[in-house]
């Protein structure tokens, strides 16, 4: 019980250090308040996930962290998480939001309280098969993404060339199942120790997962994920700028998308702390895009174009495919302002033999030959549109970053 005393009084100390009331540090980390007394009174030892939980709660050091962790010393909190269950936990947390559910929702479908969501979501404590199934169910995962988070032997990263295989895997659809296991392959990427170990492809992996969910139109996991990526680009100084501005970027992104009336100016606010940054060609183009988008979701549509510009300058300077999604960007300003003329000849070059990149840019053709009255067109565009979205299991309702001004629009 001496270990158990050194806990009491090291958790104690911790949480006056962060200067949290017992009360409070409950409703930080969902580990209820009578339970953190009994913690610090010494009748009751916490196991790892549990304190897991309290850890983020009280903003300790990893230090810090590890010598509260060595102070336990009961039977009880030895007990760990099996191999793949802190992947099926944060693959559960991420199937909740990127459904819009609430615990409370997801609570009612399993005829349990919101706490024990909050519980398995927080590591504390796993659910059982059976309501593993019933939440899998609830909240739309699929099979594969289970299968897969809960596989052996996912291959290891030992070199850069390993790692950006990973993330072009993570990020390029190839077949039927890429989209649909976007969540699962980040999932276990995040939790490897590889990943652990090198901050610099920790952090690039957050990104590039920061970017899609934008891409998916899951604008305030985008907005959450970014701010992730700035938090461990600030930690670790030596990762360099390119991190840390593109996360910038795509938290700017996450703003726009998430909030119609504050989201646009607080993305501003983002995109202007970027001004004396060292940006290359290509971060140039992707910030003045985003100014684009922000000042088109307020309306200012002189501005917007100006950005847009400026985007498309940029991109010139670059042999890649950013141009013609910048133009299809450029495209949905005019979109706003319902001239489908305009947007159509802002599209450079577009034919039925061109290489679109995305079902997003099917649908802005679609949109735009129906603002023209051109039936036909437009229900060609929008056929292959679903098409590629059968071909690679993405969700009809999944519009990308065209999602901004759709929804601006209804």
């Amino acid at each position: 019980m001496q270990s158990q005393s050194q806990f009491s009084v090291a958790l104690r100390q911790a949480r006056k250090g962060a200067g949290l009331s017992q009360t409070q540090l409950s409703e930080k980390s969902g580990v209820s308040r009578r339970t953190l007394i009994r913690w610090e009174q010494g009748s009751a030892s916490p196991w790892i996930p549990e304190l897991q939980a309290v850890i983020p709660a009280l903003e300790l050091s990893e230090n810090e962290a590890s010598f509260l962790i060595k102070q336990l010393d009961s039977s009880r909190s030895k007990r760990t998480y099996d191999h793949n269950q802190k992947e099926m936990v944060l693959l559960l947390k991420i199937a909740r939001l990127r459904s819009g559910r609430t615990m409370e929702s997801v609570a009612k479908d399993l005829l349990c309280d919101a706490s024990t969501i909050r519980r398995w979501e927080s590591g504390q404590y796993f659910p059982s098969a059976r309501q593993l199934k019933e939440l899998a169910k609830s909240l739309g995962i699929l099979q594969v993404e289970l299968d897969l988070v809960q596989s052996d032997g996912y291959p290891e990263i030992t070199s850069e060339a390993q790692f950006r295989t990973a993330i072009y895997e993570l990020s390029n659809f190839h077949d039927k199942y890429s989209a649909a296991l976007l969540d699962a392959r980040y999932v276990i990427h995040f939790h490897r120790a590889e990943l652990r170990s090198n901050p610099k492809w920790k952090a690039h992996l957050i990104v590039e997962y920061a970017a899609m969910l934008a891409s998916f139109g899951r604008y305030s996991e985008c907005a959450e994920c970014s701010r992730m990526a700035l938090k461990l680009a600030d930690a670790n100084p030596t990762l360099g700028d390119t991190t840390s501005i593109r996360a910038t970027i795509s938290l700017a992104w996450g703003c726009i998308g998430s909030s119609r009336s504050r989201g646009p100016k607080v993305s501003i606010k983002y995109l202007d702390q970027l001004d004396r940054r060292p940006l290359d060609w290509h971060l140039l183009s992707l910030r003045w895009d985003a100014y684009a988008a922000a000042y088109t979701a307020l309306g200012d549509f002189d501005r917007a174009l100006a950005y847009s510009d400026r985007s498309l300058s940029a991109a010139s300077h670059l042999k890649s495919k950013l141009s013609m999604s910048l133009s299809f960007n450029r495209a949905l300003i005019f979109l706003k302002q319902g001239l489908p003329s305009d947007a159509l000849q802002a599209i450079k070059g577009i034919s039925e033999a061109s290489p679109l990149q995305s079902v997003q840019e099917f649908r802005i053709l679609a949109d735009i030959h129906d603002q023209l009255g051109l039936v036909v067109e437009s229900q060609h565009w929008e056929k292959l549109a679903t098409q590629i979205s059968e071909q690679f299991s993405i969700p009809a309702s999944v519009i990308g970053r065209a999602q901004w001004i759709h929804a601006l629009k209804s």
